[in-house]
């Protein structure tokens, strides 16, 4: 259903977010029901023994699902960032699916990888191509189901690892969501150019408008870029994975509110 109404979107402009949404919505729950998968456990005190449990899970990695396909398509719009982040979560994947001896998981990431490489050299640094609605939510859905399937194989693993793992695409969408929330007559759902990127991209064009400045913007967010395969590999307690994870959400409201306040000045 995603795939159909996001091609729709990607031809004519004109479907709504609530329709996206209940597209992305039904992809998950026909996934699940085709393809049965054991879910990571979430090591949360109390809240992790409840959504743990048939039908919480399913509702709960869905929501996940659908947050990181909305945020794979917020970060599309320059060149380079969907491409590089998909390919550090893929990085990250494979390495800890060669500690794991997973050599059939990382058959498949590397196959993903040929096609995502194709991708890149097209769309960095010139973009000419972008991944379009139908390519962020396909590859979104594709990363997220990706990490449910190894961390629920795997469940030595510290679950909140695959929230460091995706931290980015799904940190825009939320963030974006209380900024909307919290401003005055913000709908939540409506689009808008206010995102980390575009106010990167912006700041950048104030200080000297040019053609490369849509290019130069992943530099600036390499840090939450190439956090996935450092951070899933070297770091080995809860308490490092949610000090990491503090650091990287501190550092993304910095940065909001340094590139904000440079625009205005």
């Amino acid at each position: 259903p995603f795939a159909i109404i996001s091609v729709y979107e990607d031809l004519f402009h004109n479907t709504s977010q609530k329709i996206r949404l209940f597209g992305m919505l039904a992809s998950c729950f026909i996934f699940f029901y085709i393809n049965p998968v054991d879910f990571p456990k979430i090591d949360i005190p109390f809240f992790g023994d409840l959504i743990n449990v048939s039908p919480v899970y399913y509702i709960f990695f869905t929501f996940s699902i659908m947050v990181i396909m909305n945020g794979m398509n917020f970060i599309d719009g320059m060149n380079g960032i969907l491409g590089f982040t998909l390919l550090s979560q893929i990085t990250a994947l494979i390495l800890l699916s060669y500690v794991s001896s997973d050599y059939e998981f990382i058959d498949i990431l590397f196959i993903i990888s040929f096609s995502l490489a194709i991708f890149i050299f097209f769309n960095y640094p010139f973009g000419k191509v972008f991944a379009g609605d139908f390519g962020a939510y396909f590859y979104g859905f594709l990363i997220a189901m990706l990490v449910i399937i190894y961390f629920g194989k795997n469940d030595q693993l510290i679950s909140w690892k695959a929230i460091l793992l995706l931290f980015y695409p799904s940190m825009e969408v939320l963030f974006s969501f209380v900024r909307k929330w919290m401003s005055a007559n913000g709908n939540p759902l409506d689009p808008d150019d206010l995102h980390l990127h575009t106010m990167i991209y912006k700041h950048l064009n104030k200080k000297k408008p040019q053609a490369s400045n849509n290019s130069l913007v992943s530099l600036y967010l390499a840090p939450f870029i190439i956090t996935p395969p450092i951070t899933v590999i070297y770091l080995e307690s809860l308490e490092e994975v949610l000090l990491c994870l503090l650091a990287l959400m501190l550092i993304y409201v910095f940065y909001y509110q340094q590139f904000t306040r440079k625009i205005k000045s």
